[in-house]
């Protein structure tokens, strides 16, 4: 008689078993899924980022030549009003 109960119990537990790691499979493969968007998200934020990097930094060597440029301009100014102001004295 102590069978009949265990008998009963048993098929009971395997079933609460099998439901269970049905769960942390479906739990699983929506994690996955969640990490797998986060990754092409995360590649795709840090190929932007790197274009708008190199973007920006050919952008300040181009104003840095331009920057050069106008050092040469106002320093030849400079010696110009130089020569000005000596004829002047």
């Amino acid at each position: 008689m102590e069978y009949i109960g265990l008998l009963i119990q048993v098929p009971l537990v395997g079933v609460f078993i099998w439901f269970a790691l049905q769960l942390v499979a479906i739990f699983l493969k929506a994690i996955e899924a969640r990490d797998k968007q986060w990754q092409d998200f995360l590649v795709l934020q840090r190929k932007e980022t790197s274009d708008a990097l190199t973007a920006l930094s050919d952008e300040v060597k181009r104003l840095s030549g331009e920057v050069s440029k106008f050092n040469g301009v106002l320093s030849a100014h400079d010696a110009r009003q130089q020569d000005q102001i000596r004829k002047v004295r």
